[in-house]
C-alpha cells in the first residue's frame, strides 16, 4: 500500500531537482554510495544484480536508494523485494549461477527475499520512533485481534453476522444457534470463567467423523430456466438425467453400502443479478406449478437468511442443476488418534503477537511432554496430534490424566 497518493507525493517533491536519464544509463551502481534516495517520475528501470536481471519496475512514485542509508548500518546480507511468492526459488537458482564462481555451479546463501512492504516497513521503522510507532499500529498481526473482538460481540447481537455466528456454532440473535463452542477463550473471558478445559474427545469426534463419512459424488448440469416460464418438461428430464448418473455411483463405487441417498438442488438467482444461490429441491421431478411455486419461497427464505434481504413479489432465474448422491459404507468405528512419540518436545521458541503484549517470544511444546503436574506458564504453544493450543501471557496450562 502507498504511503501516500502519487499525485500528493509528486507535489512534496516539487522543490527538489529533476535529473533524467537515458536509455541503458545507470542510475545507480551496485556496491556504491551515492547518498541518493531516487523516486520515479515516468518511464521504467530495470533492477540488475551480478548482470542477472531481476525485475523492471514502472510504477510512477517507486523509491530507488541504498537502504543503508536510512539504517546507518552495514548490509549483513543481500535484499531483494520481489512482489509475489515463487520468485524466490527462480532468483536463488538464477543467482546461484554467478555468485562464488565465474561460471557454472555457484552458491546463493544469506539472502533475504522480503515483500516489498516489509522492506518499506522496515526501512520506516529505522528512520525515527514515531514512525517505528506507526508501523507498530498498522501491523497485520495487531489488526487480527480488535477484528476478532468486533467478531465476537457482533455474532451474539447483530443480525447481519447471522451466517458467521452459524459457521462458528455461536447463539444468533434470534435465539438459534448455540451448539458449538466458538471461540473458547473469548467466551471464558466474557462470561468471567478462570479455567478452560479443552479436552481431546472434541478433536477425536471430529476426526472419526472424517473417517467415517460418507462416500459421496456429486454432478450438475446448466440449464437455463424462469419461475415465470418454467419449462417443466425439459427441467424434469435434466433432474432425470442427473438421477441416472447418481444412481450408477450407487451401483458402481457405492455398491453394499448401508444406506444411499441422492438430494437435489439448483443455484438460483434474482433477475439481473450477478450471483447464485444454492437451494435444496423438495422434490425430484416437478409435477405442477404448486412445485414451482414453493421452490420460489425456498428461494425467498433462503436469500433473506444469507443477505439479510429479498424480494418476494419478485420473480427467480434457475441456472445449474445438481445432484449429489451419499452412500453410507458404515455405522461407526473404532480408530484412534495417533499420539505423538512420549517424552519428545519440540524446545523450540517462536514470535507470537498478542493484543494486550505485543510481540513476544513464546515457547513451543509437545502436548505429551507437558507434564501433569507442573503448569506451563504463558505465553506458550502446546501442539498435539489432534489440536493446537495458545496459552495468553500471565495464563498456565496444565495436562490432566482424564
Amino acid at each position: 500500500m502507498p504511503i501516500m497518493a502519487t499525485h500528493e507525493l509528486f507535489e512534496k517533491l516539487a522543490k527538489f531537482p529533476i535529473r533524467v536519464f537515458e536509455e541503458g544509463d545507470v542510475v545507480l551502481s551496485e556496491g556504491s554510495t551515492t547518498g541518493r534516495l531516487l523516486f520515479l517520475k515516468s518511464g521504467a528501470v530495470d533492477v540488475v544484480m551480478h548482470e542477472v536481471d531481476l525485475t523492471r519496475v514502472d510504477e510512477p512514485g517507486a523509491v530507488f536508494g541504498d537502504i543503508g542509508l536510512l539504517l546507518g548500518e552495514p548490509h549483513t546480507a543481500d535484499v531483494v523485494a520481489v512482489p509475489a511468492k515463487g520468485v524466490e526459488r527462480w532468483l536463488a537458482q538464477r543467482l546461484s549461477h554467478v555468485l562464488g564462481t565465474p561460471s557454472g555451479d555457484g552458491v546463493c546463501a544469506n539472502v533475504d527475499f522480503p515483500w516489498p512492504s516489509t522492506l518499506v516497513d522496515e526501512a520506516l521503522a529505522a528512520s525515527s520512533a514515531a514512525h517505528a510507532d506507526a508501523v507498530e499500529r498498522w501491523a497485520p498481526a495487531r489488526s487480527v485481534w480488535p477484528l476478532l473482538d468486533v467478531v465476537d460481540d457482533a455474532v451474539a447481537t447483530e443480525s447481519w453476522a447471522r451466517t458467521l455466528a452459524r459457521h462458528l456454532g455461536a447463539a444468533t440473535p434470534d435465539g438459534g444457534g448455540g451448539e458449538g463452542t466458538g471461540r473458547r477463550l473469548a467466551v471464558a473471558r466474557r462470561l468471567g470463567c478462570a479455567q478452560v478445559v479443552i479436552p481431546e474427545v472434541g478433536a477425536a469426534l471430529s476426526a472419526a467423523g472424517a473417517l467415517m463419512s460418507d462416500l459421496s459424488a456429486e454432478y450438475a448440469t446448466m440449464s437455463f430456466a424462469t419461475s415465470e416460464r418454467f419449462a417443466t418438461e425439459t427441467v424434469n428430464q435434466v433432474l432425470a438425467d442427473l438421477q441416472g448418473r447418481c444412481r450408477k455411483f450407487m451401483e458402481g463405487p457405492g455398491a453394499g453400502a448401508l444406506e444411499q441417498a441422492i438430494e437435489y438442488a439448483v443455484e438460483a438467482r434474482y433477475p439481473h443479478q450477478i450471483w447464485e444461490i444454492e437451494v435444496p429441491l423438495r422434490v425430484a421431478g416437478f409435477g405442477g406449478p404448486e412445485d414451482v411455486d414453493a421452490l420460489v419461497a425456498d428461494f425467498h427464505a433462503a436469500h433473506h437468511e444469507l443477505f439479510e434481504i429479498s424480494d418476494p413479489n419478485s420473480g427467480i432465474e434457475l441456472v445449474t442443476w445438481r445432484a449429489r448422491v451419499g452412500c453410507r459404507l458404515r455405522h461407526g468405528g473404532g480408530d484412534r488418534l495417533v499420539a505423538g512419540t512420549p517424552g519428545v518436545d519440540l524446545d523450540e521458541r517462536r514470535q507470537v503477537y498478542f493484543a494486550d503484549h505485543g510481540w513476544v517470544e513464546a515457547a513451543v511444546r509437545r502436548f505429551e511432554a507437558v507434564g501433569e503436574t507442573s503448569p506451563l506458564e504463558g505465553p506458550a504453544i502446546v501442539e498435539s496430534s489432534f489440536t493446537t493450543v495458545v496459552i495468553d501471557p500471565g495464563a498456565r496450562a496444565r495436562r490432566s490424566a482424564s
